[in-house]
């Protein structure tokens, strides 16, 4: 091949990838990859899938999912229900598991998680039995519900009531105040340890959480 072929061959390459990455980067979209069986959309998704953004991703009991986007990972444990929105998850039900360098948040209703440290920073959510817990792993996150924010520091947890008990699976406005209820973090580190246990281990065991 000549090099004015060659030449050619990348400028074409180069017209037809770079709308491609232009297009990911505006639509934040993100890549899933599934074990057993996970539904998107409300329809069986293949082992691995795009998402974009206002996808809804349900796992069963004995499922999970990982998403990558750039500068994130999203580690969705079974029994989860959440909406993804490219900077965001809008978590229903069930437990995530966050690493990010680009300062992606979690909200449930009025509540949001987002990373208060710069650089990366890792945390987990977990929301059920009318409770939602929140544990920092890597860096500080803040808890805001709109009225109040609460930092939590790297290595502990808090937990907080539900502001939507029976949440849908596109929850809307709500409320909520960010009040301790460290007598529940026990039980809310156990259940996240459980549901996400060997691939997450690397993870945890980094920063053990300690209560608050």
């Amino acid at each position: 091949m000549t090099d004015r072929m060659l030449g050619r061959v990348l400028a074409l390459m180069l017209a037809v990838l770079l709308p491609v990455a232009t297009m990911s980067a505006e639509t934040r979209a993100a890549m899933l990859y599934a074990t057993n069986a996970v539904t998107l959309n409300g329809v069986a998704a293949a082992n691995s899938s795009a998402v974009f953004s206002g996808d809804t991703i349900q796992t069963p009991a004995d499922s999970a999912v990982t998403l990558t986007t750039q500068g994130s990972t999203v580690l969705v444990g079974p029994s989860s229900l959440l909406v993804y929105q490219g900077d965001a998850l809008r978590l229903s039900s069930g437990t995530t598991m966050v690493t990010t360098e680009n300062s992606m948040k979690t909200q449930i209703q009025k509540l949001l998680v987002t990373p208060a440290s710069e650089g990366r920073s890792s945390y987990r959510v977990v929301r059920g039995s009318g409770k939602v817990m929140i544990a920092a792993l890597r860096g500080s996150v803040k808890l805001t519900d709109g009225s109040s924010e609460k930092l939590i520091g790297e290595g502990n947890a808090t937990t907080v009531a539900d502001p939507d008990p029976a949440p849908q699976a596109s929850p809307g406005a709500g409320g909520g105040s960010v009040v301790n209820a460290g007598n529940a973090v026990a039980l809310g580190v156990g259940i996240a340890a459980g549901v996400l246990v060997g691939f997450l281990a690397w993870e945890t065991t980094k920063t053990p959480l300690s209560g608050q």
